[in-house]
């Protein structure tokens, strides 16, 4: 049985079962017994929403049960809820590689040395597998063995030129066996940089949607109650001065933005950017957007930070489940945005 997480509050966005990865259409799940959400199937390619959506429904801890037909409704188990995030693909690797200029220079470089000392692409893996060592990319240079030649070439001054960044030492080593024409080589350092990668996406993950709000909920309540006391008032200065180590020492700061979805029989999403904030309020100006992806009735939809239109607002700051919102108007409320394309009717249904 996979491992499983429960949970009540609300949490990021992704969610797998029957072994696919799915997103929320609405950004964010609440895997709480009895409610139920809307997912869309992740392309493992791309990265990006497909258009299958079903409907889930929260049972018992761990499980839930997917709404295919009125006669179809599967149990699933569930598997680490909100921490899951798209895996690099190809596309990203080529993107990242490109950045690589100083290694690839540097792995010519070393190569030709190499080459003039006789020594092959067996020497050559020993010596990126010792940069690999000397910039503590452990994994790497365990998969890649071997030891360095005894050469003229330094690892250590390769790891130093290369301000021992993990994914340059990675690059370099890829650069330098290519140079050998070492297929296998070239790989094993592949799959090990996407394997660190994938990992610092997903501790990244994990800090948006769980350290987050364990740290948020708490510092807006805190703060909450300093805002009741009198501004010269000494505990309200040291209450302060102590919230300010725990983080932002705001509930929502400059540049933060916020999202909002509303509409009768349609779904229409705007973007505000805060520009000023206090402990009670904030100035906040709604943000243009783009089109980052067309469906067949739908539109997914990412602003264009410190494009506004319209004029500023100030509105007062409000608390929903223990994250700081803004209420825009009677119909409609704007929420921290995490960072994922929001899908909104497209003009041919109703927007």
């Amino acid at each position: 049985m996979p491992h499983t997480r429960t949970a009540v509050e609300e949490i990021g966005p992704y969610i797998r079962f029957n072994n696919r990865l799915w997103v929320s259409s609405w950004g964010t799940l609440t895997p709480k017994e009895g409610s139920w959400s809307r997912v869309l199937l992740v392309n493992p390619k791309t990265g990006e929403p497909r258009k299958t959506e079903v409907e889930i429904t929260w049972g018992k801890p761990g499980e839930l049960r997917v709404y295919e037909s009125h006669r179809k409704q599967p149990t699933y188990k569930y598997e680490d809820v909100g921490l899951y995030v798209v895996p690099v693909t190809d596309k990203d690797f080529t993107v990242m590689m490109r950045g690589q200029g100083e290694a690839k220079k540097l792995a010519a470089q070393v190569a030709a040395t190499l080459k003039s000392e006789g020594y092959g692409a067996q020497e050559a893996r020993g010596f990126a597998a010792d940069v690999a060592e000397d910039v503590n990319f452990h994994s790497l240079a365990r998969v890649l063995g071997g030891q360095s030649p005894d050469t003229s070439a330094s690892y250590s001054s390769i790891a130093s030129t290369l301000d021992y960044g993990i994914f340059e030492a990675a690059f370099f080593g890829l650069f330098l066996a290519m140079q050998f024409k070492d297929g296998a080589t070239a790989k094993v350092i592949k799959e090990a940089v996407l394997a660190e990668e994938n990992k610092f996406r997903r501790q990244e993950q994990a800090q948006k949607y769980h350290m987050r709000a364990a740290s948020g909920g708490l510092r807006s309540s805190v703060l909450r109650i300093a805002s009741e006391l009198p501004k010269g008032d000494e505990t309200r200065r040291r209450i302060l001065q102590a919230v300010s180590g725990m983080g932002d020492a705001l509930p929502l700061n400059v540049g933060d933005i916020l999202v909002s979805s509303w509409g009768y029989d349609q779904t229409n999403i705007d973007y505000y950017e805060v520009v000023q904030a206090t402990v009670k309020t904030v100035v906040i100006r709604r943000l243009e957007d783009k089109v980052v992806k067309r469906g067949q009735t739908d539109d997914w939809v990412m602003p264009i930070k410190g494009k506004f239109k319209g004029a500023p607002m100030r509105k007062k700051i409000k608390e929903w489940r223990g994250k700081p919102m803004v209420d825009i108007s009677s119909y409609a409320s704007a929420y921290f945005w995490d960072g994922l394309p929001k899908a909104q009717t497209n003009p041919m249904f109703g927007h």
